[in-house]
């Protein structure tokens, strides 16, 4: 199977949170949401934007290692399924073609029990694994 990994990252925060999310938590029971912006027109819709079927593994981490350290940029690294190559940039007949691209606006959130936002940030690499 095929994955791609993405790196993002946010403005900063004065917090320590450290998220790993694999499909066991990513359930219906929890409801978690994964969205891409990838036609760029700044608002979530469209059929191909919703990837939270396609997430295999998020890693959400951001804050300081210590109390006395700066604070560092949020980063959350996304691994998709991309078994039918949805996610591949250089797939021509692909869904997503020519709108893969770095810089895209993306977040991930919980929407139950409670809706929570727990990143916000662009897309800064695409890198698909054979």
């Amino acid at each position: 199977m095929t994955a791609w990994v993405t790196t993002l990252s946010e403005s900063l925060t004065p917090r320590e949170e450290q998220y790993l999310f694999t499909p066991s938590i990513l359930s219906e029971k929890v409801g978690w949401k994964v969205d891409v912006d990838w036609d760029g027109d700044g608002v979530f819709e469209g059929g191909n934007e919703d990837v939270s079927d396609d997430v295999q593994e998020i890693t959400i981490t951001r804050g300081r290692d210590a109390e006395l350290e700066r604070v560092t940029p949020g980063v959350c690294e996304l691994v998709l399924r991309n078994d039918t190559g949805k996610y591949s940039p250089d797939r021509t007949d692909g869904p997503l073609y020519g709108n893969l691209k770095t810089g895209r606006k993306m977040r991930v959130r919980s929407v139950n029990p409670i809706a929570k936002s727990h990143f916000t940030g662009y897309v800064e690499d695409i890198i698909p694994n054979p």
